[in-house]
């Protein structure tokens, strides 16, 4: 029988600090995006190892391993974000009661340019 779940989505955030410092961008959050691509392009290129790996050391039987790579897509390029989903995000954590209305950054401030 093959198990279905729910994508879960991931973002990479930075502190303002890293963010702010005089240079124009950190070199260690070149290299993670760098390598993060990397990794999406030998999975894309590798779907039998993600099979064997997923069969074999998590919860997932070949077959499902099988399907889910059929449902799933990476992002070709993962540095940046696009402005509708932080505005999304903060939307989200003010109905839940964790962010406040005009209070704190804007959804256009936390998004370096």
């Amino acid at each position: 029988m093959v198990k279905y779940t729910d994508s879960i989505h991931r973002q990479i955030v930075a502190g303002s600090q890293i963010l702010s410092s005089s240079e124009t961008e950190d070199d260690r959050l070149d290299d993670l995006f760098k390598r993060i691509d990397q990794g999406i392009e030998y999975f894309n290129a590798h779907h039998d190892e993600a099979v064997k790996y997923i069969s074999t050391s998590l919860d997932y039987s070949e077959e499902d391993a099988k399907e889910w790579l059929k449902t799933v897509t990476f992002a070709s390029k993962t540095k940046g974000v696009d402005l509708a989903v932080v505005e999304k995000t903060v939307d989200i954590l003010r109905k839940a009661g964790v962010l406040k209305k005009d209070v704190g950054m804007r959804p256009e401030s936390m998004i370096r340019q």
